[in-house]
């Protein structure tokens, strides 16, 4: 007959630990979104309790087969009292603030809207260049931007961890989309410029992509820009 371990194995305590960190994370975010004035049935604290027994124990390296069983059950039990709050909380409060719907309806509105002025407004300014190239670019920010939101949400939202003051930076992304879309535009122009002397806008879809990257990265249009600010800097 096989003996019984002294110690459970390193990586089993470490999951245990990530899953209750995780949880913590979870706890903060619901507590922070007011799911513990929503509801009244499961409190603060009754998650918190089990939760830091759990996470206590398993700050070491290996449990004694005991330890991590009580650290398992802890967890498991700071689990169901968290889900049983939520599952307790208003429909209203789920919606709004752990599931994000008026961030989905105001993505899905600008996506909408992005997809009217495409079919709608463009073609009737095509002949004109310099009006449709620029707008065109301001549209693909946009998207790129709308593209990082929805990707954004659907993480948060699954993992629990989406926080309703983020809702000013789901409402300003289309803009900020938008500008960085325009300028990373500008800078590729100006750097065509600045090494041919001219400008060939006849195929415009590296432009566009460039756009839409720009939207959906905020930091490597950032970087693009910071680039191109220092060498004027440098060659000054």
């Amino acid at each position: 007959m096989a003996s019984r371990p002294d110690k459970v194995a390193g990586d089993k305590v470490k999951d245990l630990y990530d899953w209750a960190d995780s949880l913590e994370t979870k706890l903060g975010v619901a507590s922070e979104n007011g799911l513990f004035r929503d509801q009244k049935k499961i409190g603060y604290n009754q998650v918190l309790e089990p939760l830091m027994i759990a996470i206590g124990l398993c700050v070491h390296d290996k449990l004694s087969p005991e330890d991590y069983q009580k650290a398992r059950t802890n967890y498991d039990l700071a689990q169901n009292l968290f889900h049983q709050a939520l599952q307790g909380a208003s429909r209203r409060y789920r919606i709004v603030r752990v599931y994000g719907f008026p961030v989905v309806a105001y993505l899905s509105f600008i996506l909408a809207l992005l997809l009217w002025v495409d079919i709608a407004v463009l073609p009737n300014i095509n002949g004109i260049i310099f009006l449709s190239i620029p707008l065109q670019m301001l549209l693909c920010g946009t998207l790129g931007s709308v593209i990082r939101g929805f990707w954004s949400l659907w993480y948060r939202v699954n993992r629990l961890e989406y926080r309703n003051v983020w809702t000013t930076w789901y409402v300003i992304s289309p803009v900020m989309g938008a500008l960085l879309g325009g300028a990373v535009y500008l800078a590729f122009v100006v750097g065509l410029i600045t090494t041919t002397l001219k400008v060939d806008i006849t195929n415009p879809v590296l432009a566009y992509l460039l756009a839409i990257v720009a939207g959906y990265n905020w930091e490597w249009a950032q970087g693009i820009l910071k680039k191109f600010a220092e060498s004027f800097t440098s060659s000054e």
